[in-house]
């Protein structure tokens, strides 16, 4: 096992061989890249092959690298005043659909969709770092539309409902992404007299 370092070494090991390097995947962490050392090697998933030591070859560098996924959260609420901020006073909105998108190493457009809770908020677990996502929220009916808040990490309001250019990296916990609706339309507007 690795120490508290993320270190690891064999030894002892006969001369003239050759060597596999393996690495159980740990839990809740994403694949970054692996390298084969100063003696070489071919390296594939979580695995260095073809390693040929020779008598006293002292191997460095036989590395494997790892990634944290990030977080993306916000809220969707009733922003009374139409400030963009959330007060005491404004209570999140239920049951809004709430979508965030991003392309993939392969080109290819990736997608998560949630509702909101009880409170308002929204979370995406499970997001691959060094992407750029986008993130939509789908209108609720009887709603005016308000201001849309871009979150600690960054990123643009480009269009109503949207906020884009959210780059995340390993770990990141991204934070405060928000909707603001207001003025719930009546269904039966007062008469003017």
């Amino acid at each position: 096992k690795t120490d508290a370092n993320g270190k690891y070494s064999f030894s002892d090991l006969p001369p003239d061989t050759n060597f596999k390097v393996t690495k159980v995947h740990p839990k809740d962490w994403i694949n970054g890249k692996d390298s084969a050392g100063d003696k070489g090697g071919n390296v594939s998933d979580d695995q260095i092959a073809d390693v040929t030591l020779s008598s006293g070859d002292d191997a460095k560098e036989y590395n494997f690298g790892l990634r944290k996924p990030a977080t993306l959260a916000g809220k969707v609420y009733h922003d009374r005043n139409d400030d963009g901020n959330i007060d005491a006073d404004e209570e999140g909105v239920p049951t809004v659909t709430v979508k965030i998108t991003w392309t993939d190493k392969d080109g290819q457009e990736q997608s998560k969709t949630t509702t909101t809770a009880p409170d308002g908020t929204y979370l995406f677990t499970d997001l691959p770092p060094d992407t750029t996502f986008k993130v939509t929220k789908v209108h609720p009916e009887g709603w005016k539309d308000g201001k849309d808040t871009v979150g600690d990490k960054g990123g643009d309001n480009p269009e109503e409902d949207v906020l884009g250019s959210v780059t995340l990296k390993s770990g990141d916990e991204a934070k405060e992404y928000n909707f603001g609706v207001h003025t719930p339309v009546s269904a039966n507007p007062t008469p003017v007299p």
